[in-house]
């Protein structure tokens, strides 16, 4: 396409996002950069070619002969050990196996670009603040290192995996139409386990301010993520424990169901109907009993 109309701005703005994915970040900003000398007011393209161009300062001294899995490919800082790098390709493709299964046989096609930091580089990419654990943009993008350099536990580099890993996949399933509390609650229930101590914390949530309207939850923006850090503990915790009842007390086949429905409709609540025969009032209602019990 490019080739056929060297002025077609949507054709370079995905040639650059082809190379992206690829890993190939100066290939991606010059694409981009044609774009926006063009046409300057697309403005998520201009907050992915900054964010781009943060990359590249930060990764430029990573290994660039990355380690490979089948599915996977690595890179890294000099500073993340062999040990850590062959752990994190072992967890990479027991969840590619593990979840893809959950999700209905989805594997997608390889490779898939993972980039490891330590806590500050990842800070500096991302820019999301230090709760965050990692990032799913088309790149799997996790800190495995503390600010002192000390290699995270491999509970925690599991926890991290398996969590972004969830996001690929649903990414494969539904593109943009899935909603974020689907999204970050399967994220959350494939990686851990609901704990006692969340469901605490959620209780006192719930005790003060009540659930979250699930319309509200549909659709967060990274300005709401850090508008305000009670909020978003609460968003994560009701999310987890929404989708941990959906999958435990109705199933596997029935949660497939729902994601097909998803796929079919503009409406989550009317997909939520379809298949669980539960409007938002009755979602609501059925969290609060299962963590009551």
């Amino acid at each position: 396409a490019v080739k056929l109309k060297p002025g077609y701005l949507d054709a370079h703005e995905l040639l650059g996002e082809a190379y992206y994915r690829d890993n190939d970040i100066l290939s991606a900003r010059t694409q981009w950069e044609y774009v926006l000398q063009v046409d300057p007011n697309r403005k998520q393209l201009k907050e992915r070619y900054d964010k781009a161009c943060r990359e590249e300062v930060v990764e430029s001294s990573f290994n660039k002969t990355v380690s490979q899995s089948r599915h996977f490919n690595l890179t890294y800082p000099k500073e993340v050990t062999y040990q850590i790098r062959s752990y994190v390709l072992s967890v990479l493709e027991r969840a590619y196996l593990e979840i893809g299964r959950k999700l209905g046989g989805v594997f997608p096609s390889g490779p898939i670009q993972v980039i490891l930091y330590d806590t500050q580089q990842f800070g500096a990419v991302v820019q999301m603040g230090q709760s965050v654990g990692g990032v799913y943009d088309g790149k799997i993008r996790i800190p495995v290192m503390n600010e002192k350099g000390e290699g995270l536990s491999d509970e925690e580099i599991k926890r991290r995996i398996y969590h972004e890993y969830v996001h690929v996949v649903v990414f494969e399933l539904l593109k943009d139409k899935v909603p974020w509390w689907v999204n970050e609650g399967l994220a959350e229930t494939f990686s851990k386990e609901f704990s006692s101590r969340e469901k605490t914390m959620l209780e006192q949530f719930i005790n003060s301010k009540g659930l979250i309207p699930y319309n509200n939850l549909e659709k967060i923006s990274i300005k709401d993520m850090f508008a305000s850090e009670t909020k978003m503990s609460q968003a994560y915790l009701q999310s987890h424990a929404t989708i941990n009842m959906l999958w435990s007390k109705y199933g596997q086949g029935r949660f497939l169901n729902f994601i097909q429905a998803l796929k079919r409709s503009e409406n989550v609540e009317d997909a939520l109907r379809n298949v669980y025969h539960l409007d938002y009032a009755g979602l609501s209602k059925g969290v609060l009993q299962s963590i009551q019990r």
